[in-house]
């Protein structure tokens, strides 16, 4: 009973994902809910749990840090680079973690480059970090 109910709210738990935004802990948690769900999923259709056992295996041996890195960038730099908040953080901020994750940005400056280059190179204030502060 109680995994028909986590199904059915599945959209749910996208949902609590996305509102974690910085809240590393909680994306990380729901990642292995998602997993759980996944789990179900195969044992209710075909029965084959090969990649679930895979992701299951790579997240077990992967360190937190690895699948979820510090972000070279926040809210905060995004506002003293220029940037007014609102909706468009959210999806520099997505922006930025898959290219961190894909290995394109190895730094903060390499950060503030993607963020010129992709969301408007007139927005970025550099002074802000020419000094090495930030």
């Amino acid at each position: 009973m109680r995994a028909v109910a986590a199904i059915r709210h599945q959209a749910r738990l996208a949902i609590t994902a996305d509102l974690a935004g910085d809240h590393a802990e909680l994306k990380f948690a729901a990642i292995f809910v998602v997993l759980a769900l996944h789990r179900l999923d195969c044992l209710s259709s075909h029965r084959r749990l090969d990649a679930y056992e895979f992701v299951r295996q790579t997240l077990e041996d992967t360190p937190a840090e690895e699948i979820r890195p510090v972000r070279w960038l926040t809210g905060v730099d995004l506002q003293e680079l220029g940037y007014p908040p609102g909706p468009v953080f959210s999806r520099i901020l997505h922006s930025l973690e898959d290219a961190q994750l894909e290995g394109l940005l190895k730094s903060k400056e390499d950060a503030i480059e993607y963020v010129a280059k992709h969301f408007g190179a007139d927005r970025v204030k550099r002074k802000n970090y020419s000094s090495g502060s930030g």
